[in-house]
């Protein structure tokens, strides 16, 4: 297992934001909480509830998964993902 801070556009480590890589599972941790998971080996994306929990947290989910799935990816379009519950070749699902 990788640990590491998420850094910002000028390659700067964020404070109580992660990246924790476990196997073929990327996770986005926000302080205490995860945040997001993707399954790369089985294209999946797992948002757990709190993904919104406030602005910053929505920033750095956005920057995440822009940085992991090398897209430009906005919170308008993390909604999309979720309500259609697919993104590219990942099935995404939201966590309950």
């Amino acid at each position: 297992m990788i640990v590491s801070q998420l850094t910002n556009a000028q390659g700067k480590a964020v404070k109580n934001q992660f990246v924790i890589i476990n196997g073929d599972i990327t996770t986005f941790q926000s302080y205490d909480g995860q945040i997001v998971d993707i399954d790369r080996k089985n294209k999946i994306i797992m948002f757990y509830p709190n993904y919104n929990y406030s602005n910053t947290t929505s920033k750095y989910c956005c920057k995440f998964l822009s940085d992991t799935l090398d897209a430009n990816i906005k919170s308008k379009d993390i909604d999309k993902m979720i309500s259609d519950s697919v993104y590219n070749d990942y099935k995404v699902n939201l966590i309950k």
